[in-house]
């Protein structure tokens, strides 16, 4: 393990809708904690209970190495998963690291895309 990977609490925060637990539960825990041993920080079972929302937000993203935006309809008219893009953008221009990997839950019109997600971007290895 190097240096870089030991600065960060999780290899990925997860942001989703409430709508796609059953997806986080199912499929993305296994392929990626327990199938590629990536430590994942999942709202549900990770935030400390009592704690503000907002402030766990930030901690969780500020402490993981990615941020993993589950895109779907449910999570584009979610407040809290808006407020999770706009963290994820605040952190990755004060570190200046690339933070955010997009998953498209379901097809979505460019049209529905908020601009922060919608820009042509770099590819980057998790």
């Amino acid at each position: 393990m190097d240096a870089r990977h030991d600065m960060f609490q999780y290899d990925a925060y997860l942001a989703y809708d409430d709508h796609e637990t059953s997806l986080v539960v199912r499929t993305i825990h296994t392929k990626l904690e327990v199938e590629s041993n990536l430590r994942l920080n999942i709202r549900d079972r990770d935030f400390p209970l009592g704690d503000i929302n907002a402030l766990n937000i930030v901690e969780a993203i500020s402490s993981s190495r990615k941020t993993i935006l589950l895109l779907s309809r449910h999570s584009l008219k979610n407040k809290w998963f808006r407020f999770e893009i706009n963290i994820a953008i605040i952190e990755a221009i004060t570190t200046n690291r690339p933070v955010t990997v997009i998953v498209y839950v379901e097809d979505i019109p460019v049209r529905f895309l908020p601009k922060e997600v919608s820009k042509p971007c770099k590819i980057h290895r998790f």
